[in-house]
């Protein structure tokens, strides 16, 4: 490549990668564009040089998908935040790609309004971060995911152009729904510019019923679980959580049920007190948390997912007539040393279970068996009615970590095989996703996916590997 005045942007504007860490497959060059003009300025310029480009949020998510070669040059929307348009009277919010979900959901907090997608770490996920992810909410179960909330996109093509898809309207169905596509697809097919919201009311009440049980009472409490779902209640989140899991949140270390009901106070009291009088005689109620106390045990139980650390803490500014091949491709590993072993967040490793509902209890029963086969300690949750299971592996740099990821995705996929259910590797070290299936996709289909991706970037500008296992 050519000297480092030839680049687009001004000096300022551009990051160099300067180590390595647990996480890896980092891009030797990151932009931070300000404005839509100066990302599509980078994305032209990538095009005419045959460089292959990454979007990059807050980081979080980086442990998410195939180890891959990075690309040439990431482009970050840190710089590119806040708010474009808010109509508090129409419940609809577009904001910009960079923005923390914490903050938005802040703003929109203070108009009594909400995102009703509740994201595990809303302090360290950019809105296009999250959405690009399409990370799971903890209360998919009464109000879906990122799909059922997003109304409408900007992203940059891998053209160099700006797309717009959706509307800001609630109703909006002419054409294909290209919106959908962009969820979840980690910037495959381009990068968010913006995001528009559907919102939804705060609930002026919010209430948490735990109760606990032993081994035995299984047959009951599913039983139970099965009664709680067809009785004219509704809860927002019907969790059970492994002793350990139960333990790590501040609770008794035994198998937990946790009902979260969010409506009008009167309602909530109505539908706590039908709850506790539908309990098996084997169950006991051990808890009520309402308000805040109710919100920080589902931060607590989102924080409970590790996560990844920034990559900014990877980078350093570019030097003043610094040339890009000294800076962009020099090799980090002179440095890598300086990433050490990965501390306590880096040395766990989570699963997501896309299952039946029926299938959530034998699942979080299978995973607590795990930590006999493995030898790593498991701790783990699922939402009965979303028949979502989420687990997470401690110990996993330890000798012999990547043959216990390996026993508990051969074990949980051969208990849970595809198609209708799945089971993912959805976090974990460069080095232990290195060679492994993490999706749990069969090929047909994943091949839908790359004719789209093919008919969107021809030229692969946009850099799959983590999807597809290729660059």
């Amino acid at each position: 490549m050519a000297e480092a005045e030839t680049l687009p942007l001004a000096q300022d504007r551009w990051l160099v990668l300067e180590r390595t860490d647990a996480f890896g497959s980092l891009p030797p060059l990151v932009a931070l564009p300000r404005s839509e003009a100066e990302a599509i300025e980078v994305v032209r310029f990538a095009r005419a040089h045959r460089q292959t480009i990454e979007w990059l949020g807050g980081g979080s998510k980086r442990g998410l998908g195939h180890a891959a070669p990075p690309a040439d040059i990431g482009i970050a929307f840190l710089a590119y935040e806040g708010v474009v348009e808010y109509r508090p009277r129409d419940l609809v919010v577009t904001v910009r790609a960079g923005t923390k979900m914490a903050e938005l959901q802040a703003l929109v907090g203070r108009e009594g309004q909400m995102i009703a997608v509740h994201v595990p770490h809303p302090d360290a996920s950019t809105v296009g971060g999250a959405v690009s992810a399409n990370d799971a909410g903890l209360l998919r179960f009464r109000h879906g995911a990122f799909r059922d909330h997003v109304l409408g996109v900007r992203v940059v093509s891998a053209a160099g152009e700006v797309l717009a898809f959706g509307g800001k309207v609630m109703k909006n169905v002419a054409g294909y729904d290209m919106t959908k596509l962009y969820i979840g697809a980690l910037g495959t097919l381009g990068g968010m510019l913006e995001v528009t919201f559907r919102l939804r009311p705060l609930p002026r009440a919010l209430r948490l019923f735990g109760a606990s049980f032993a081994p035995p009472a299984w047959p009951d409490v599913e039983r139970f679980l099965v009664e709680l779902l067809r009785a004219p209640l509704e809860p927002q989140a019907v969790y059970l959580l492994s002793p350990e899991m139960a333990a790590a949140l501040g609770q008794a270390a035994r198998w937990t049920l946790a009902v979260v009901l969010a409506d009008e106070p009167e309602a909530v009291e109505v539908q706590a007190k039908r709850i506790a009088a539908m309990l098996p005689d084997a169950v006991r109620g051990d808890f009520q948390r309402d308000g805040d106390e109710a919100w920080a045990f589902l931060n607590a139980l989102g924080r409970s997912l590790p996560k990844s650390p920034p990559w900014t803490a990877a980078y350093r500014p570019l030097r003043e007539a610094e040339r890009v091949c000294d800076a962009g491709q020099r090799d980090p590993g002179d440095r890598a040393h300086e990433a050490g072993r990965p501390d306590a967040e880096g040395d766990a490793v989570s699963f997501r279970l896309g299952l039946l509902s029926t299938d959530v209890p034998e699942a979080l029963r299978i995973i607590a068996a795990l930590t006999a086969e493995t030898g790593r300690r498991f701790r783990a949750f699922g939402c009965f009615g979303a028949g979502v299971v989420w687990a997470v592996m401690d110990g996993a740099h330890d000798a012999g970590g990547k043959d216990a990821v390996q026993t508990a995705l051969r074990r949980l996929r051969a208990a849970f095989p595809a198609p209708g259910r799945v089971v993912r590797l959805v976090h974990a070290p460069e080095a232990l996703r290195r060679g492994l299936d993490v999706w749990g996709l069969e090929e047909r289909s994943i091949a839908p996916m790359r004719r789209v991706k093919r008919a969107l970037d021809p030229d692969g500008r946009f850099r799959a590997g983590r999807w597809f296992g290729k660059a």
